[in-house]
This record gives C-alpha cells, sequence and structure tokens, in this order.
C-alpha cells in the first residue's frame, strides 16, 4: 500500500511511505496529541474524505486542523513516544511487515515538519 502525505495548495512537498493504513494512523495520532478518543474523532467524521476510492484505488483524505496544529506543536520526545505507542499497536496486529519503531519515528517526524510549514496536509493512499 503506497502512501503519499502532502500539502495543500500549490506546494509540492511530500512525504512517501508505505505499509501501513493511514486513516488509522491519523487517527491513533490525533488520539494520543489532543486527548480525544478514536471513537470521538470517528463521530466528528474524521479523517474527511475529500476524494473517495477511484478506479485507481486510491483514497484521498485530509488531515484535521486540530491534527496538524498538535503535529506542528509537539516537540521531538512527545513524537518519539507516540512514534514508539504507533509501532507497538502495529506489531500487535501480527503482519510480519508491519512499520518498525524507527520507521514510525521517521513517518511522524515528516508529517510534523509538514504541519509547520503548512496547517493543510492531505492523504493519498491505495
Amino acid at each position: 500500500m503506497d502512501v503519499e502525505f502532502f500539502l495543500g495548495g500549490r506546494a509540492s512537498e511530500s512525504l512517501t511511505c508505505e505499509c501501513f493504513c493511514p486513516d488509522d494512523a491519523v487517527l491513533f495520532w490525533e488520539s494520543r496529541l489532543t486527548g480525544l478518543t478514536v471513537e470521538e474523532l470517528r463521530t466528528q467524521g474524521e479523517p474527511r474524505v475529500a476524494a473517495p476510492m477511484a478506479n485507481d484505488g486510491y483514497q484521498k483524505f485530509a488531515l484535521s486542523d486540530r491534527l496538524c496544529v498538535a503535529l506542528a506543536a509537539a516537540g521531538q520526545d512527545r513524537l518519539h513516544g507516540i512514534a514508539a505507542e504507533w509501532a507497538d499497536l502495529e506489531a500487535q496486529d501480527g503482519d510480519p511487515d508491519s512499520i518498525t519503531a524507527e520507521t514510525a519515528v521517521e513517518i511522524l517526524e515528516g508529517v510534523a515538519a509538514l504541519a509547520r510549514k503548512r496547517r493543510r496536509i492531505h492523504c493519498r493512499w491505495g
């Protein structure tokens, strides 16, 4: 599964990765950063679908403004802690290709760096 996080608007900067479900990941990240539960976030309609799955097999959604602000403000220790929790959660699924803690840190730091540049981030995956 290919995953790309990218800035909204005309900016072309992006982060490409693979081997995880980004819609579940952003809910986990937002839950840990904001204190809201994953269920509360789902009830609020997160993550917001920007383009449903198409014939090309890709779907696009937008990260919430609340998550982008929280990612932009989070320090390295906080991001590393959330990344470790996320990697542990992924490993519990028993998938031998689940992300490592090191990869989780790289992804979360990369998305946080995008959030510091612009508060509108989209994700395309399929």
